[in-house]
């Protein structure tokens, strides 16, 4: 029989499985193997599935992969709903993403002088010039953390604009966690674009590209097809990048405060 409800856990009463829809006679579907004890996301579960999962890349990676490609939004949306079994732990495919990223740049190393001359708009002194080339050195070391920083606000911000949802906080993380994974592949390609000196080209194509492909997975996650959505999606993403340049900002003067007492 279906697990009976609490208040501190939200079971599931229907008598098919969330992930699989075949009949319960338990806690555990005898068809694909889920627990089918919770509807909504627990943080213990979430790091017990994505432990479970870590030493194992199976055939629901490349399901995850394709369903981020042609409808981000709902394999998002799915998986916090019960699909649990179905999808990769978005944990496990930011880290999975991030690590086929990294391989991919130490692939293609930066050339730091050639980016710095091509954003040169005046003739700075020795001093300035070192130290931009410090700031950059960190910059595209730890990239990846900044702009983790400022997107993991954006769950906070999507809560607030969509308070009517029936997503909690952590239910917008998935969310997030799967588009930045995804986002890692478009990433690799304006890597790419800055390893072969379009550098212009690639912060064009990596913010209007990250925008676009948020704005597309968050109207699929949220199922709001409407321009006030956009607006709200768009400006929670603005934000977002606002954010991630304080951060850089932050640490730039960090970095200019380390120099000058290091000098």
């Amino acid at each position: 029989m279906p697990v009976k409800t609490t208040e501190e856990n939200i079971s599931v009463n229907e008598a098919n499985c969330l992930n699989c829809n075949a009949k319960l006679s338990g806690r555990f579907c005898h068809n694909c193997g889920q627990n089918n004890f919770y509807r909504r996301l627990q943080l213990k579960e979430f790091f017990k599935t994505f432990l479970d999962n870590l030493t194992s890349l199976e055939t629901a990676f490349f399901r995850t992969f394709a369903g981020l490609s042609v409808s981000p939004g709902t394999v998002a949306r799915e998986y916090v709903l019960g699909k649990r079994r179905t999808y990769t732990n978005p944990l496990k495919y930011y880290l999975i993403c991030m690590t086929i990223f990294l391989l991919a740049g130490a692939l293609m190393p930066i050339d730091k002088e050639m980016i710095f001359n091509e954003m040169l708009m005046v003739n700075p002194s020795e001093e300035a010039r070192r130290f931009a080339l410090s700031f950059m050195d960190l910059m595209i070391d730890y990239m990846k953390l900044t702009n983790l920083f400022g997107y993991l606000a954006l769950p906070f911000i999507l809560r607030g604009f969509f308070r009517k949802s029936e997503f909690t906080y952590l239910d917008n993380i998935v969310w997030v966690l799967f588009s930045l994974g995804h986002l890692s592949f478009l990433t690799i390609f304006t890597h790419w674009l800055m390893y072969m000196g379009h550098i212009q080209l690639s912060t064009l194509v990596t913010f209007a590209g990250a925008g676009i492909y948020l704005l597309w997975a968050g109207l699929g996650y949220y199922q709001q097809w409407t321009v006030k959505s956009a607006l709200k999606i768009t400006l929670a993403y603005s934000i977002s990048i606002l954010i991630m340049f304080i951060t850089m900002a932050a640490v730039g003067v960090y970095i200019g405060m380390k120099y000058k007492m290091g000098g």
